[in-house]
């Protein structure tokens, strides 16, 4: 289960998918609206190694964030 109710609509998938297509091992993602933390949660679902780095400076996303990555 995750939650996704903040500004960006977009899936995890779509994320994930994005992200496969266009990334290597061993890079580095900056998401400067962290926001709910969909792009983090379709790294997670991806086989390769990468790092991540999320901003955002409102509380209530971040504590979406932290639900959706554990």
């Amino acid at each position: 289960m995750s939650i996704n109710n903040y500004w960006s609509k977009k899936s995890p998938e779509i994320a994930r998918d994005i992200f496969k297509t266009n990334l290597d091992n061993n890079n580095i993602i900056m998401d400067p609206f962290l926001g709910s933390g969909t792009s983090l949660e379709g790294i997670n679902k991806l086989d390769i190694d990468l790092k991540f780095i999320g901003v955002e400076i409102n509380q209530m996303p971040l504590e979406y964030a932290d639900f959706n990555a554990n």
